[in-house]
């Protein structure tokens, strides 16, 4: 979110910056994305939860931290993903590394598969929060863009929602809201075992 205008970033964006597991600086540009409102929140928050009471391993979120986090559901078209939630990594040389080591090793490891030659759009990972939980890091591939931005994209009528046939190869996005009026927040906070602090 832009502090100064309280609006969100976009809801597309590519990371070569060099923070995360899989957005190493020299290539081509990453987006996680999360295969569900939990997966997503844990990403965002879970290294950085309010404070933890050791008697009941207790987090928090605040409501100020619901009304600066956005949140937008994303339409991905057929990708073909390296699937790191499979087993025997070691086919490919790799190990548990590549979810829960340093993050320079698994920079390394998404920008040779951002180079190998069956241009592999992104990888399938678990959560290393929970692994029952699924996320992509989708790469910046010329053929599923420009994103395309479809108002009717949201929950309330997700399971009547298809693409335009035009738009049926790209990234689409629907509007942006605020995580604290997302219709499955508190269902997930309960999920999670998270408090809403004021």
């Amino acid at each position: 979110m832009d502090p100064d205008k309280k609006t969100p970033w976009p809801a597309i964006y590519f990371s070569r910056q060099g923070r995360t597991r899989f957005d190493p600086t020299s290539g081509i540009g990453t987006m996680c994305v999360g295969e569900s409102l939990g997966g997503a929140m844990l990403e965002k928050f879970d290294d950085q939860w309010g404070p933890v009471d050791p008697e009941d391993n207790s987090r928090t979120v605040t409501e100020q931290e619901l009304r600066e986090t956005w949140e937008t559901l994303v339409y991905l078209p057929q990708v073909g993903l390296f699937d790191a939630t499979a087993g025997n990594p070691g086919k490919i040389g790799v190990d548990a590394q590549l979810i829960t080591g340093e993050y320079a090793i698994t920079r390394l490891w998404a920008l040779r598969m951002m180079s190998h030659p069956d241009q592999i759009d992104g990888i399938l990972f678990p959560s290393r929060h929970d692994l029952s939980r699924r996320n992509i890091a989708l790469f910046e591939r010329s053929h599923f863009l420009p994103p395309r931005r479809d108002p009717n994209l949201s929950l309330a009528n997700l399971a009547t929602w298809s693409p335009k046939p035009a738009d049926a190869n790209h990234l689409i996005f629907g509007p942006e809201q605020l995580l604290h009026d997302h219709l499955e927040l508190l269902p997930t906070l309960i999920e999670l075992e998270v408090a809403k602090l004021p």
